[in-house]
């Protein structure tokens, strides 16, 4: 983060209040703008502000990695759940349901009872998911991510998801036939930095250290 935080204040507080509300268009959020306009850091606030609180957990996915997986593994550490599968090359393995299957249509079966079983203990114990994406791409992982957690919707668990990226890509997926729900989903458009602001925090800063800066040489500096 930032040392300085200029003109996203309201944006944070916006997704704070909205991301619980189950009929809220916030509660699934994409946030895009240009390179540098903060988009990253507005997203790393909303983590570490949900981090704090007791009834959210939030998984912070890369789209650099196996995000089902990670999410399905970070979800049950959080949830303190032993892991009791066994994953090996020539299949899974799933004691606690005396089940044991082989071959990638059996694997995704499995992936989806893990995942199922964490989202059903979260619920139980009235806590909330929080999906974060930073930097999305159209990718078929992020694709079949976002088509399950419309699924987890459907089904009435409590979590919300908050992407970002670059404004082609998350027009690009949202137009995905797929991913239609999108379009009613809340948008955070972050315009380049308010000029006057960055002006008036150079000359507050200048003032706390009981210096003087001229409108003119604050100009100058942004």
């Amino acid at each position: 983060m930032p040392p300085i935080y200029l003109d996203r204040d309201q944006h944070l507080a916006l997704l704070l209040r909205e991301l619980g509300k189950p009929l809220s268009p916030y509660r699934t959020t994409l946030i895009y703008g240009v390179r540098g306009a903060g988009r990253t850091a507005l997203l790393t606030d909303v983590i570490n502000q949900l981090n704090q609180q007791k009834d959210w957990i939030v998984v912070d996915l890369s789209t650099k990695t196996e995000m089902l997986n990670t999410l399905i593994d970070t979800l049950n550490l959080a949830l303190g759940t032993p892991l009791n599968q066994t994953l090996t090359k020539g299949g899974i393995s799933l004691p606690g349901l005396g089940v044991e299957i082989k071959g990638d249509q059996e694997e995704q079966m499995a992936t989806q009872v893990r995942l199922t079983q964490a989202l059903s203990k979260l619920k139980k114990r009235k806590r909330k998911l929080l999906l974060a994406i930073d930097e999305v791409a159209p990718t078929k992982e992020v694709v079949q991510l976002a088509a399950l957690y419309q699924s987890m919707i459907r089904q009435g668990y409590p979590v919300a998801m908050v992407m970002t990226g670059l404004p082609n890509q998350v027009s690009e997926l949202q137009n995905n036939a797929v991913l239609t729900f999108l379009l009613r989903s809340g948008r955070i458009e972050l315009a380049p930095l308010n000029l006057l602001d960055v002006q008036n925090r150079y000359q507050t800063a200048f003032a706390k250290g009981e210096r003087q800066l001229s409108t003119a040489l604050a100009q100058r500096l942004y």
